[in-house]
């Protein structure tokens, strides 16, 4: 497989899996904000239509109060207004079913709240003739005593024009049976007490306060119970997120890993060579065989090592070669003479020299070859005819002789000195110090 299709590979499946746990996170978080803003939407407007109630409950409370106090026209429009907000928060309320319960505690809110409006309707025929309210029924003869005419209580309240109760300076008669028994028209406000409404209307009040606050205790217990259900639901949703991406991140490392050793090992094999071939050892190969580039840049580098250790080995067996050619030819000329490169290393000696001055014979002509010439000379000597330029070269350069030792320059075509020639002259009469420098 190609690095170029690895790599997007691996891009591709962690680019995959960071858009797939964003997405996931995204979505789970915001199903969950959206149910739980919903839920407690619907919970406070059912909690807002109970706080609607009891304010339309007390206007409705007051009102009554202000009209039995003598205050007919505020108290007929604070009930009138009471009872219609009321109705219109319990129809809100009705419409917004949301907790299992809810319908029950419904239910017993519209009975307390029709018991209640029965229990005042004789206050509002009495008090507010003018508003339509039919009368209620008379009240039958059967009626408890206690309930038609209370023994204790509350004193009844003055008539608001001044005058006295039927006609009389005792106190008025209380219970349903008066307020059945009084006449219409403002003779009939008079009929109606506080202490009537108190004994007749306020338990029921109470009930129907009560009925409203367990509407609202409710609704305030749903939103809790969904706040830590939503809270339960997040936390496994985080944990559901964190372990996806746990395994994400678990998937990326290993196929990073897998990556990078399918690149980086290569690589230092591939290095490994080429740092062999640079210091010339060019028997070592690349030890991989992929089918990817790198592989194809492996390949390439054992063929060229191949290629060179062939031509080395060309090179060598044309040196060895030259070496014979050279050394037949200086047997014939100069059996006697050694010749040095530029760099000062013996390029071929002759057969004489060779047996006259051992293996090394440049370590022996520095020990002196036996009283030839005096030790450490012969550096000297090669150093200066090495050193020598074509300016300074005579047309015929001659050599120069340092006891039986001859030292002359290889000079080439274009007058530059390749090398040095040393002949150890023989025992006996020496005859070529003369001779012209070889080219």
């Amino acid at each position: 497989m190609k690095i170029r299709t690895r790599l997007i590979l691996v891009l591709s499946t962690l680019a995959v899996l960071v858009v797939l746990v964003s997405f996931t996170a995204v979505t789970a978080f915001a199903r969950l904000g959206g149910t739980v803003a919903q839920a407690m939407h619907e919970n406070l407007r059912s909690i807002d239509a109970c706080a609607a109630m009891s304010d339309a409950l007390d206007r409705t409370d007051r009102g009554f109060l202000l009209a039995l106090s003598g205050q007919l026209e505020y108290g007929r429009d604070a009930v009138l207004r009471g009872k219609a907000s009321f109705d219109e928060a319990l129809a809100q309320a009705a419409d917004n079913v949301t907790l299992p319960d809810e319908p029950a505690k419904i239910e017993n809110l519209r009975a307390a709240w029709q018991q209640y409006r029965e229990s005042t309707r004789r206050f509002e025929s009495s008090l507010f003739p003018a508003a339509g309210i039919p009368a209620p029924p008379a009240v039958p003869a059967t009626e408890p005593a206690s309930v038609a005419a209370p023994a204790s209580g509350p004193a009844p309240l003055p008539p608001a024009n001044g005058t006295t109760v039927a006609g009389g300076s005792g106190p008025p008669p209380a219970g349903p049976a008066a307020v059945a028994a009084a006449p219409a028209g403002a003779a009939a406000s008079s009929a109606a007490t506080v202490a009537d409404y108190v004994v007749l209307a306020e338990p029921h009040l109470v009930e129907l306060r009560e009925a409203v606050e367990e509407l609202s205790e409710l609704n305030h217990g749903g939103i809790e119970s969904h706040a830590t259900a939503a809270s339960k639901s997040g936390w496994r949703r985080s944990a559901w997120v964190v372990s996806v991406g746990a395994l994400g991140l678990a998937l990326a490392i290993f196929l990073g890993r897998r990556l990078y050793r399918s690149i980086t090992v290569p690589l230092e094999a591939i290095g490994r060579g080429i740092a062999a071939l640079g210091r010339g050892d060019l028997s070592r190969r690349v030890a991989y065989h992929g089918s990817d580039e790198l592989g194809q840049i492996a390949l390439a580098v054992n063929a060229m090592a191949e290629r060179l250790s062939a031509e080395e080995g060309q090179r060598e067996g044309r040196l060895r070669t030259y070496e014979r050619m050279t050394g037949a030819v200086l047997d014939a000329a100069e059996p006697n003479g050694i010749v040095f490169d530029r760099e000062g290393r013996i390029v071929v000696t002759g057969r004489k020299a060779r047996q006259r001055l051992g293996d090394d014979p440049l370590e022996a002509l520095r020990r002196g070859a036996g009283g030839l010439l005096p030790a450490g000379e012969i550096d000297r000597l090669l150093e200066e005819v090495l050193g020598l330029r074509p300016s300074q070269l005579p047309e015929a350069p001659g050599a120069e002789k340092h006891g039986r030792v001859v030292v002359r320059p290889v000079v080439g075509r274009a007058g530059t000195v390749l090398g040095a020639l040393v002949r150890v002259e023989p025992a006996g009469p020496a005859g070529h110090a003369g001779q012209p420098g070889l080219r």
